[in-house]
């Protein structure tokens, strides 16, 4: 399968998106649930780990993935 350069940006730019909207959900939801978002970045990272050898690139996606969800805070106005 080929795609064009402009396809590959579109897909590129949901990408971030979709990583934006993921941890935005999770930290609305940590607000409720004080677990969720420990939680999940700890899987992230341990994952991350366990891919380090046999796919670095998944494994740098989901360190990366990681960070951004820990970035993330919750405030209530």
């Amino acid at each position: 399968m080929t795609i064009s350069k402009e396809e590959f940006e579109e897909l590129k730019a949901r990408t971030i998106v979709m990583e934006a909207a993921l941890a935005y959900t999770i930290a609305n939801l940590s607000a409720k649930f004080d677990d969720i978002k420990p939680s999940v970045v700890k899987a992230l990272k341990l994952d991350a780990t366990s891919n380090s050898v046999k796919a670095p690139q998944v494994a740098k996606a989901l360190s990366e993935l990681a960070v951004l969800i820990e970035s993330f805070n919750y405030t209530k106005d």
